[in-house]
């Protein structure tokens, strides 16, 4: 208790097990839906403050819109924290207000007093959680290897399964880690037709990039992120198309200092997403591609059919960047290709 009065969170309630419409009924005392995340999954639940702020309480694995018993009939609560974000933002900076105040604004019973009939209430132990940093803490979305980065280890100390090359994961763990395995205890995070997923990862086990296409809201990114994730332990290495997207945010660019200093070497080169992954042997992603120019959607041809980049400006060995055991690309178009396209 008095540990808490210091505190901007309610640990003791962290780790409780919730049946899903007792969550639901916290609406009726104020209490609203965090907005829906990737694959129209909500994440949280919060209700505003006087001040502008808002408490929150994080929901694992959270409700979907509209199928609110999908992903079980349970929903644990996460961490529970002060918001400074009105609609209570999920992992937004924290601030302290009174405990107490908290309390009665939650309605939960505490797990360490006991019924008015003297019984305790029992309360399952958590499982261990994955030590998460400081500042991922404070993330409002960090990336897939990091929220589950737990997951990826177990799986990965487990996988006895043949492994395509380059890849982190074998097919079989990375179809588990997606659409999740309840007796390894690994979530399911992606609401959808599970031979969609079969198809991904096939295609990108045999070397060949791969198109997502859909409407808005259908969760393109958060399946390209898992599948990054899964198959080269690293989401990030990302490419967002527009308008303005040139061809050296693509392939590559130059330090001009070294460049006038020295001319074209490899030291001077700075190298983007797309020679970066090839090179690593790495997934990339390539949002919005077809919001990109046609000429700059047009330097993807020889990468994604010979599966290798050029650069002119230097010569010998270096001319020439071949793409290593598991590099491929997944793209997500815009809707109005998607609409064109079927």
């Amino acid at each position: 208790m008095d540990e808490e009065k210091e505190s901007d969170t309610l640990a003791r309630f962290s780790g409780i097990d919730i049946p899903v419409g007792k969550v639901l009924s916290l609406e009726r005392r104020g209490w609203r839906r965090g907005s829906p995340q990737d694959a129209g999954i909500q994440c949280w639940i919060w209700r505003s403050l006087p001040d502008g702020r808002a408490i929150t309480a994080g929901l694992n694995p959270g409700i979907a819109v509209g199928y609110v018993n999908e992903l079980g009939e349970v929903q644990r609560f996460e961490e529970i924290y002060i918001s400074q974000s009105s609609d209570g933002g999920w992992y937004s900076p924290h601030a302290a207000i009174p405990v107490l105040d908290a309390r009665r604004r939650l309605r939960v019973r505490d797990p360490a007093r006991p019924h008015r009939d003297g019984g305790a209430v029992t309360n399952p132990t958590p499982p261990p959680t994955p030590t998460v940093t400081a500042a991922e803490k404070r993330m409002q979305r960090p990336s897939a290897e990091v929220r589950y980065a737990d997951e990826l280890a177990r799986l990965r100390a487990s996988d006895d399964a043949a492994r395509p090359p380059g890849w982190a994961l074998s097919l079989r763990a990375a179809r588990r880690f997606i659409i999740g395995d309840e007796s390894a205890g690994i979530t399911r995070k992606f609401v959808g037709d599970p031979s969609l997923i079969d198809r991904a990862l096939v295609s990108l086990a045999t070397s060949r990039g791969l198109m997502l296409v859909g409407e808005p809201g259908t969760a393109k990114s958060l399946l390209s992120e898992l599948l990054a994730a899964a198959v080269s332990g690293d989401s990030t290495l990302t490419i967002q198309g527009g308008a303005a997207t040139t061809e050296d945010q693509i392939k590559y660019s130059w330090n001009y200092a070294l460049l006038v200093a020295e001319g074209p070497s490899t030291r001077s080169l700075v190298a983007a997403p797309l020679l970066r992954g090839m090179a690593e042997g790495r997934v990339v992603r390539f949002e919005e591609i077809t919001r990109c120019p046609l000429e700059v959607q047009d330097c993807l041809l020889s990468p994604l059919s010979d599966r290798v980049l050029t650069v002119p400006e230097l010569t010998g060995e270096d001319a020439l960047v071949f793409a290593r055991e598991g590099s491929t690309s997944s793209r997500r178009p815009t809707p109005a290709t998607a609409a064109s396209t079927r």
